[in-house]
Protein backbone atom coordinates (compact mmCIF):
# COMPACT_ATOMS: atom_id res chain seq x y z
CA UNK A 1 0.00 0.00 0.00
CA UNK A 2 1.67 3.41 -0.81
CA UNK A 3 2.41 5.75 2.16
CA UNK A 4 -0.35 8.23 0.62
CA UNK A 5 -4.12 7.80 -0.06
CA UNK A 6 -5.51 10.14 -2.71
CA UNK A 7 -9.13 10.50 -3.12
CA UNK A 8 -9.57 12.13 -6.17
CA UNK A 9 -11.67 15.37 -7.23
CA UNK A 10 -13.14 13.94 -10.38
CA UNK A 11 -14.89 11.09 -8.38
CA UNK A 12 -18.28 11.41 -9.13
CA UNK A 13 -21.22 11.09 -7.94
CA UNK A 14 -20.82 12.42 -4.47
CA UNK A 15 -21.03 8.93 -3.07
CA UNK A 16 -18.25 7.64 -5.20
CA UNK A 17 -15.86 10.23 -2.63
CA UNK A 18 -17.95 9.55 0.52
CA UNK A 19 -17.56 5.62 -0.43
CA UNK A 20 -13.71 6.39 -0.80
CA UNK A 21 -13.43 7.87 2.19
CA UNK A 22 -15.15 4.81 4.08
CA UNK A 23 -12.27 2.51 2.22
CA UNK A 24 -9.35 4.88 3.36
CA UNK A 25 -11.12 4.84 7.22
CA UNK A 26 -11.14 0.91 7.05
CA UNK A 27 -7.63 0.69 6.14
CA UNK A 28 -5.50 3.27 7.87
CA UNK A 29 -7.92 3.89 10.54
CA UNK A 30 -7.47 7.62 11.30
CA UNK A 31 -7.60 9.35 14.60
CA UNK A 32 -9.35 12.37 12.88
CA UNK A 33 -12.15 13.17 10.78
CA UNK A 34 -11.78 13.09 7.52
CA UNK A 35 -14.28 14.89 5.34
CA UNK A 36 -15.04 14.80 1.36
CA UNK A 37 -15.19 18.24 -0.70
CA UNK A 38 -18.32 19.28 -2.22
CA UNK A 39 -18.93 18.46 -5.80
CA UNK A 40 -18.16 22.01 -6.47
CA UNK A 41 -14.83 21.25 -5.42
CA UNK A 42 -14.44 24.51 -3.50
CA UNK A 43 -12.10 23.42 -0.62
CA UNK A 44 -9.74 22.24 -3.25
CA UNK A 45 -9.97 25.72 -4.88
CA UNK A 46 -9.86 27.35 -1.29
CA UNK A 47 -6.87 25.29 -0.46
CA UNK A 48 -4.60 25.40 -3.23
CA UNK A 49 -5.69 21.90 -4.93
CA UNK A 50 -2.82 22.79 -7.30
CA UNK A 51 -0.53 22.05 -6.74
CA UNK A 52 -1.37 18.75 -4.60
CA UNK A 53 -0.64 19.80 -0.62
CA UNK A 54 -1.37 18.22 2.77
CA UNK A 55 -3.16 20.12 4.99
CA UNK A 56 -4.25 19.88 8.73
CA UNK A 57 -7.67 21.85 10.15
CA UNK A 58 -8.58 22.36 13.42
CA UNK A 59 -11.58 24.18 14.65
CA UNK A 60 -11.25 26.63 11.35
CA UNK A 61 -7.94 27.08 11.33
CA UNK A 62 -5.52 25.57 8.89
CA UNK A 63 -3.05 24.08 11.74
CA UNK A 64 -0.26 22.30 9.34
CA UNK A 65 0.31 23.14 5.68
CA UNK A 66 2.57 20.68 3.63
CA UNK A 67 4.85 21.51 1.11
CA UNK A 68 3.31 21.38 -2.37
CA UNK A 69 3.18 17.98 -4.36
CA UNK A 70 3.78 15.37 -4.99
CA UNK A 71 7.56 16.85 -5.93
CA UNK A 72 8.09 17.89 -2.42
CA UNK A 73 5.84 16.29 0.03
CA UNK A 74 7.30 15.20 3.01
CA UNK A 75 5.85 12.01 4.73
CA UNK A 76 8.12 12.04 7.44
CA UNK A 77 7.51 15.75 8.25
CA UNK A 78 3.89 15.11 8.22
CA UNK A 79 4.27 11.83 10.50
CA UNK A 80 6.08 14.11 12.86
CA UNK A 81 3.88 16.60 13.19
CA UNK A 82 0.93 13.80 13.84
CA UNK A 83 2.89 12.57 16.60
CA UNK A 84 3.64 15.29 18.45
CA UNK A 85 -0.08 17.04 18.10
CA UNK A 86 -2.63 14.22 17.67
Amino acid sequence: MSDLFYIKTQLNPIQERLDAIEMFKEISSPKFPVYADHMNNNTSRAYGGLPERIYVIRDGTVVYQGAPGPAFFDVADFENWLKIHC
